[in-house]
């Protein structure tokens, strides 16, 4: 049995601590998680843990779980449903409250189902009021679940927070699936994308997607998917000074602010699918129509006669 001593903290280094652990207990058939340090995480390595066991629970891996009861962080991991996601069911020595508008606790995202009530669920719990803050992440999280939605062919799982004192906005979206590069399989980039990380900077170009290569999905003969939803979303992280990350297989995506952004490939934390993690500047948002004009005309100033049709 492979045991995995899982970490006290994983915050804004989550992927260059956590994934190499994850990815040490690949050729694994047991594995334990020992929660036993784990005090504080953010939402990235949160989703990223229930991807990646779900992952493990198709391929027939046997999992358990060891001192999750007793860690400093489990009170905070039960009420955001984190070991029931794992199939932990334990008891609560709690009574559930409001969260008020701290967390959202997990979700799970399945094909072609809720993906704008999750969004405005996590939306409205975060913007502590503000209607302008609640679009912009109603908008930055419905592109990133449907971005999931129409390529991981697989489970994903969203986590959302928003700390004391703190004007940022966490959200992270991770899943079991197949990655970037193989949803493009069948189309005619296939033959051009031969690398993880071409795919991952094909899908962050606006109006690419794998899903307009396909036959039509929608339900009046028009594609569900523009083809911008990744690329929004970094323009939104940058006119709000956040930070984004996409992880897929070997391929890494970064943006800091509006000044730091890097792909790279670096296969000490590769991703089976893919994991989406976000933080916005909620004191940054003071007008939504004007980010979001200023957002599309920069990834696509091409002029369309109705724009509403690129954000349905």
């Amino acid at each position: 049995m492979h045991t995995i001593q899982l970490p006290s903290s994983l915050k804004g280094n989550a992927l260059e601590i956590l994934m190499p652990m994850l990815n040490r207990a690949n050729e694994e058939d047991e594995i334990l998680l020992d929660f036993g340090k784990v005090k504080f995480y953010y939402p990235t390595a949160t989703v990223a843990i229930l991807a990646r066991c779900w992952h493990w629970k198709q391929l027939g891996k046997k999992l358990s779980a060891t001192n999750h009861n007793h860690c400093p962080a489990s009170n905070y991991l039960k009420r955001i449903d984190f070991f029931g996601e794992l199939g932990l069911k334990l008891d609560e020595p709690f009574q559930r409250h409001n969260t008020n508008a701290r967390f959202v606790t997990v979700r799970r995202i399945r094909r072609g189902k809720d993906v704008d009530r999750i969004a405005r669920e996590v939306a409205k719990c975060m913007a502590h009021g503000s209607h302008e803050v609640e679009e912009v992440i109603r908008y930055a999280v419905g592109e990133i679940i449907t971005n999931i939605v129409q390529h991981s062919a697989g489970e994903g799982f969203l986590a959302a927070q928003r700390y004391p004192g703190s004007s940022s906005v966490y959200f992270a979206v991770a899943d079991s699936g197949i990655g970037l590069r193989k949803s493009f399989a069948g189309t005619a980039l296939e033959s051009e994308l031969t690398t993880p990380l071409l795919a991952l900077e094909k899908s962050m170009e606006p109006l690419v997607s794998s899903a307009l290569l396909r036959p039509l999905n929608g339900p009046y003969d028009e594609y569900v998917n523009k083809g911008i939803g990744l690329s929004m979303v970094n323009e939104i992280t940058r006119r709000t000074y956040g930070r984004m990350d996409v992880l897929t297989e070997n391929a890494h995506f970064k943006r800091v602010g509006d000044t730091s952004v890097e792909f790279r490939e670096n296969n000490t934390i590769t991703n089976q699918g893919v994991l989406v993690s976000m933080h916005i500047q909620t004191d940054e948002i003071d007008n939504f129509e004007e980010i979001i004009t200023k957002v599309r005309n920069t990834v696509n100033p091409i002029k369309l006669d109705d724009w509403g049709i690129m954000f349905e």
